[in-house]
């Protein structure tokens, strides 16, 4: 597997944010430190799409959002990869986390 290039929304980028591994070796974790920076929303992001960021949710004006282009190593695909699959064995997948499996790694 070499690079890929994906277009996720603001949903797709919240929740694949939300299921990354939050421990690791070394190398996996500098891979999802990287990930997780690109996946976070800019402050020009924040004006553009008018996103609000509460305690409890996040909101944003859909009728201004657009998706955004992300290129993801090799590695940053191996640990997504890895993640899906825990997540497939221990029969966690939601609909939201098969569409962006499909989206990524298909």
């Amino acid at each position: 597997m070499t690079e890929k290039e994906v277009h996720l929304n603001i949903v797709e980028r919240i929740h694949l944010y939300g299921i990354l591994p939050k421990e690791g070796n070394i190398a996996t974790m500098k891979s999802i430190k990287t990930l997780r920076e690109s996946l976070g929303f800019s402050d020009q992001e924040n004006k553009d799409w008018e996103i609000k960021v509460s305690t409890e949710n996040i909101a944003w004006n859909p009728s201004k959002v657009a998706e955004k282009r992300f290129i993801f190593s090799e590695m940053q695909l191996d640990v997504m990869t890895k993640e899906f699959e825990r997540l497939d064995k221990e029969k966690k997948l939601t609909l939201e986390t098969l569409a962006i499996y499909e989206k990524i790694l298909e």
